[in-house]
């Protein structure tokens, strides 16, 4: 059962028609907008959300792109999970002083995985970057956490941010997924509110669904 007061018939609509808007020449995201009620952000910093959730039903296309910097074994395990770019340390400080070269890296990549022996490295060049962009590393230990199992993981995951306005947008899939599985994520996403805030009903004013470019459909409206 649902944490919300929503029916399944109705969040079921509400993707339905965010489906039906005009097709694009590219395959757009459908995103799922939050808006919150009675938080007060700036003061009650544990209300902020930044996290990694992972989706029961990955997203068959336009799948976040995952970087793994480390050393040793931790390289070759990413290299055979194919993780779309992997980094020695030695690299990545010889692109301490190219400024544009790590904000592209930065923009290019939703995850960033690091071995625990070059976290410190990490956080001293790329830390400022990241950060602001609420993108913070998450550490491996080799060998006691299998590298290939958490590329995956990353892979069908989605980051979560809400810091200054309480406003949640995050990405459930594209728009080639079925309607039953975007469903299975918007739940997936409610779910995980409903852990963090215990009276989730008395503080959601509205959701919204939308593709990239489409017009934001309210749920249960």
């Amino acid at each position: 059962m649902s944490p919300l007061k929503l029916k399944e018939k109705d969040i079921k609509d509400a993707i339905r028609k965010a489906l039906n808007s005009p097709q694009r020449n590219f395959l757009e995201s459908v995103d799922m907008v939050v808006v919150f009620k009675g938080l007060d952000l700036k003061r009650d910093l544990s209300a902020r959300i930044s996290d990694v959730l992972e989706l029961p039903v990955p997203r068959k296309s336009k799948k976040p792109k995952v970087c793994v910097i480390g050393t040793g074994g931790v390289l070759v395990r990413a290299r055979e999970a194919n993780a779309d770019t992997v980094l020695s340390k030695e690299e990545l400080e010889k692109m301490k002083d190219d400024k544009r070269a790590l904000k592209k890296m930065a923009q290019h990549h939703d995850f960033f995985i690091v071995s625990t022996d070059v976290m410190p490295i990490v956080g001293r060049i790329l830390g400022p970057i990241l950060g602001p962009r609420g993108k913070t590393p998450i550490p491996v230990r080799f060998p006691q956490d299998d590298v290939a199992t958490v590329v995956e993981k990353m892979r069908r995951s989605i980051r979560l941010r809400m810091r200054d306005q309480p406003v949640l947008q995050v990405s459930i899939g594209t728009k080639d997924m079925s309607i039953e599985d975007l469903y299975k994520n918007f739940q997936a996403v409610v779910e995980y509110l409903a852990k963090k805030y215990h009276n989730l009903n008395q503080i959601i004013k509205d959701i919204y669904l939308k593709t990239t470019m489409g017009p934001s459909v309210k749920v249960g409206a």
